[in-house]
């Protein structure tokens, strides 16, 4: 019998080659998110260093000078979370589109696997059942030969 072959073996290999594509970008967007996420933290960490000392040094009559770096440089880290924070929005919005994308790719896949397997199991099937007509064949075929040669 001839050798099993899935007619849509060329799709599966194109669709498993763009999932691995489609994983590895929503990878590098996840792991930039999360790069995100860490400056938003240290930010918020700064922030909170940074005011308790200009909350404590500002009653301790502090120069007016370094007063005024202190606000500046909690302004400028203030400026600097909300776009942290709006930056964070995009690229979750990003993560989850790729995510949308790639599990559709990824339940394309499946189900072209699932159908090779299907046409495989019936090849296995049909494959068996011709074996089993040859062996009948060459059972009536042996069974009349003996008869043949009893008579």
């Amino acid at each position: 019998m001839k050798k099993f072959k899935f007619k849509l073996q060329s799709l599966l290999k194109i669709k498993n080659q763009e999932e691995d594509i489609k994983k590895e970008k929503l990878t590098i967007q996840i792991k930039k998110l999360r790069e995100i996420e860490n400056n938003i933290d240290y930010l918020i960490k700064e922030i909170e260093s940074y005011t308790g000392i200009y909350n404590t040094t500002s009653g301790s009559g502090l120069v007016l000078w370094n007063f005024s770096n202190y606000k500046d440089y909690l302004m400028n880290l203030n400026t600097k979370l909300v776009d942290e924070k709006r930056k964070k929005a995009d690229q979750a919005k990003l993560v989850k589109e790729l995510q949308v994308e790639y599990l559709k790719l990824k339940r394309t896949v499946d189900s072209l696997a699932k159908i090779k397997e299907m046409k495989f199991q019936q090849y296995l099937t049909e494959s068996q059942k011709a074996e089993y007509m040859v062996m009948d064949e060459l059972a009536i075929t042996k069974h009349f030969r003996q008869e043949d040669k009893n008579d």
